[in-house]
């Protein structure tokens, strides 16, 4: 199979860390220049800064390569080398993919993490002994493509079958414009990707600080559909938000539970968003569950009731109360727009 136009999947890299710095040393297919190679290893081993030691992650991590029109999901695993420090070498597994398909990686993040985890058993030993791996990688990469695209044919064929279902009758339809802000990195991409409609639709990956996702919801006989505005948090787009926070009708606040200056910086998320909506619903969301906090729950609660939004901590990488927080959003702006 060979990654064409239209493909979702863009191929497969394998890197080491070694002496030499980052370095790639087998991908698929054969159709990247050494500058992309270097620069996708790079950004691959960038995900280890901070850290001690070699990390085996629970979870894929994702790092978007907008230079190149890509996202690259990276797994982690140990080269055994008696001449490194602590007789380890760190070794990346970068799967790349079309970055309009962003909504993919996250919607297939655990099937991912399945398929591409027992590549290093395959790997390691041929690396040590420099052996040629393509073949495996290819193998690897071939099994995540036919795992894309029938995921791609299921959700065609639900969506045909939808369109053709009589329109269900509900006692009311409400549509909502919310606005997800936070620091840089809290997560707010992930949360909303991982759950919007339709993940295999090409997404519109802007330049002007902003991503509009559709999320969809039936609650006691009542559609509900969620436009959601995720903000980027750069200081370089702060001139233009308040365009993209006009006409919102509620907003959800993250910070990272592992970082205390995001969730300082709450209180001026929520002042610059006040400062064009006035007070509206939503959410202060302490994010990253799934990681060692250093924000205590009670202290991230106490904020939202001084901020008169509700409250709850989630993981967007395992999707721990997400649902959650769209249902309880959806019940207030239903009362408050009856």
């Amino acid at each position: 199979m060979q990654s064409g136009k239209g493909s979702i999947l863009k191929g497969l890299v394998i890197s080491k860390f070694g002496d030499l710095g980052p370095e790639p040393i087998s991908w698929y297919p054969d159709q990247f220049s050494n500058m992309m190679l270097t620069e996708i290893a790079v950004k691959a081993v960038s995900i280890l800064a901070g850290e001690e030691g070699v990390p085996s992650p629970k979870f894929l991590s994702v790092i978007p390569l907008p230079k190149f029109h890509l996202a690259s999901v990276i797994y982690v695993f140990k080269i055994p080398d008696p001449q490194a420090r602590g007789g380890l070498l760190v070794g990346t597994t970068s799967i790349l993919f079309d970055i309009k398909f962003m909504s993919v990686i996250y919607q297939t993040i655990d099937d991912l993490t399945r398929l591409i985890s027992p590549i290093d058993s395959f790997i390691t030993k041929p690396i040590v002994e420099n052996e040629d791996i393509t073949a495996i990688v290819k193998r690897f990469y071939d099994s995540i493509e036919e795992f894309i695209n029938n995921r791609r044919e299921e959700e065609i064929t639900r969506y045909k079958i939808a369109e053709r279902e009589e329109i269900k009758k509900y006692d009311a339809i409400y549509s909502f414009k919310v606005v997800v802000v936070g620091d840089p990195s809290v997560g707010k991409t992930t949360l909303v990707l991982r759950y919007v409609e339709r993940a295999f639709r090409e997404l519109y990956i802007p330049t002007i600080g902003v991503q509009v996702s559709l999320k969809k919801m039936e609650l006691d006989n009542i559609s509900v559909k969620f436009n959601l505005w995720d903000i980027a948090g750069q200081d370089l787009f702060s001139q233009v938000r308040d365009k993209f926070y006009d006409g919102s009708q509620a907003v959800i606040i993250l910070y990272d539970i592992t970082n205390p200056k995001t969730f300082e910086d709450v209180f001026q998320w929520h002042a610059d968003v006040k400062r064009v909506l006035g007070e509206v619903p939503g959410f202060i969301i302490g994010n990253k569950l799934d990681l060692p906090r250093k924000i205590s729950r009670f202290d991230g609660n106490e904020l939202a009731k001084k901020l008169n939004l509700q409250f709850t901590e989630t993981s967007a990488k395992n999707g721990v109360n997400i649902d959650f927080v769209f249902e309880q959003l959806a019940k207030s702006l239903i009362k408050k727009n009856k």
